[in-house]
């Protein structure tokens, strides 16, 4: 009659087997260089970094620029100026005046450097496999959301020439 079962005594040689293997693991990890652990956090820490950036938004910095000025114009009621950053349609106003009646039914009290999103969503990494493919990295049209009173958002395109018009603006129901 056994007293260790089958299993118990295969469980004590797979446990002995550890406690010879342990040490000689120890003895293998010492003899490696003592840079190795540094190297292999920095490697993994690049690779942490360049996952958040490729996933990260970007914010297209030129057309929020020019909605920030377009709005800013027209707050203080700088109509010629606001007008001439945009591309003279029926929805911006295809004259001064028209642009001065717009304004006065859609703007409404606006934080000029408070940018509550941009849209559409456009990661780092969305834009690198653009640039790799050979096609437009920019985005275009690109709305961009104001915060204030009530939402107003700024819709700018890239025209011909490679410039960013204001296209269409509005103030609407949040």
């Amino acid at each position: 009659m056994e007293v260790l079962g089958g299993k118990r005594n295969e469980r004590i040689v797979y446990n002995m087997y550890w406690m010879e293997a342990m040490p000689m693991a120890r003895k293998h990890l010492s003899k490696l260089a003592p840079g190795t652990a540094v190297m292999t956090l920095a490697i993994a820490c690049a690779m942490a970094g360049a996952w958040w950036w490729l996933k990260a938004q970007h914010r297209a910095s030129e057309p929020v620029q020019v909605a920030q000025a377009f709005v800013a114009y027209l707050k203080v009621g700088q109509f010629a100026q606001a007008h001439g950053l945009t591309m003279k349609n029926p929805y911006t106003g295809r004259t001064v005046s028209e642009l001065a009646d717009i304004s006065r039914r859609n703007l409404c009290q606006v934080q000029e450097g408070r940018i509550l999103s941009t849209f559409p969503f456009q990661s780092n990494g969305n834009r690198l496999r653009r640039w790799l493919m050979g096609q437009e990295v920019e985005m275009s049209p690109i709305t961009i959301e104001f915060a204030g009173n009530c939402p107003f958002n700024v819709t700018v395109r890239r025209t011909q020439s490679n410039d960013w018009k204001v296209s269409s603006f509005q103030s609407h129901a949040g």
